[in-house]
């Protein structure tokens, strides 16, 4: 879809760098910011309760984003289904791994013989990963790849949201001039490249969910690992596409089980309603999908 903004917007973009903008619309949240990495580079640690059972250290600026997964009514149940698939030893694909949440819960829940294969396209939350790996000496349990996910490997153009979007990378709807090229890659590609064999794959990724599946194709076939996919209905039709072609592409590839995220099974009409409905409120729709075998 190619969208056209007024010519007063185009300049503002051309004129400020996208860091000042983003700074400029949320000033308090950017000073947060600030105060967070200061008190990190001091060498504070804090600790977050995700779940009763579980309380995970962080970077000081993961606390409010982390503690939603137990109060937050959307994602305190994807946090609770994610815990309750999650299964020993399991090898982990985090696709939007951003700060790292599910990829310490899965090292938690998986334990000691859990491995993480994590993808992220932020450099700015790549950075903050890193250091909570390292808070929770689990380095070594994980592969960081600092690019974005898709359908092939080579190059791709995204925005980053900043401090006020807690420095997710989107892909535009439109060509803009403030924009960052991003190292791309596919899931097949990782998984061959690293020989890692997954258990687990999770998908969030702002809209480009159906990328990052048709560059998984072959590793869904042939490995068939457990999929949570998180789709930003509203993101991907703003980008021209719908997010029953991603249902139609799990369909494609034999994942035709499929659950709600307190694991009730979901038939595939009731989950393309689902998405109708989560598009036309502007929620994003989350569940499981399973291969048929």
């Amino acid at each position: 879809m190619q969208l056209h903004s007024n010519p007063l917007t185009r300049l503002v973009r051309a004129a400020l760098p996208r860091a000042v903008r983003n700074a400029i619309r949320k000033p308090s949240t950017s000073l947060a910011r600030m105060m967070s990495k200061w008190r990190r580079w001091c060498g504070e640690v804090v600790e977050v309760e995700v779940q009763p059972d579980w309380t995970v250290k962080c970077h000081p600026m993961c606390a409010g984003e982390f503690s939603v997964f137990q109060t937050d009514p959307e994602q305190e149940p994807e946090m609770r289904g994610f815990i309750r698939l999650a299964t020993p030893g399991m090898q982990f694909i985090d696709v939007g791994t951003h700060w790292g949440i599910f990829t310490l819960a899965a090292l938690n829940y998986g334990g000691p013989e859990a491995r993480v294969l994590g993808i992220e396209a932020s450099d700015q939350a790549a950075k903050v990963l890193r250091d909570n790996l390292a808070i929770n000496h689990s380095t070594d349990r994980v592969i960081v790849i600092n690019a974005a996910c898709g359908d092939r490997v080579g190059e791709l153009k995204m925005l980053t949201t900043g401090a006020g979007g807690a420095d997710y990378f989107v892909v535009p709807a439109e060509e803009r001039p403030d924009t960052v090229a991003v190292p791309l890659v596919s899931v097949d590609h990782l998984v061959v490249s690293h020989s890692f064999v997954p258990t687990h794959l999770k998908v969030d990724v702002e809209g480009f969910e159906e990328e990052v599946l048709v560059g998984a194709r072959e590793t869904l076939s042939k490995h068939r690992p457990l999929l949570f996919l998180e789709l930003h209905t509203n993101l991907i039709r703003q980008r021209g596409r719908q997010p029953e072609t991603v249902l139609k592409e799990l369909i494609s590839l034999g994942y035709t089980s499929w659950q709600k995220l307190d694991g009730s099974p979901i038939s595939a009409e009731a989950l393309a309603a689902a998405a109708e409905s989560q598009a036309a409120a502007g929620h994003n729709l989350r569940f499981v999908a399973q291969h048929h075998s």
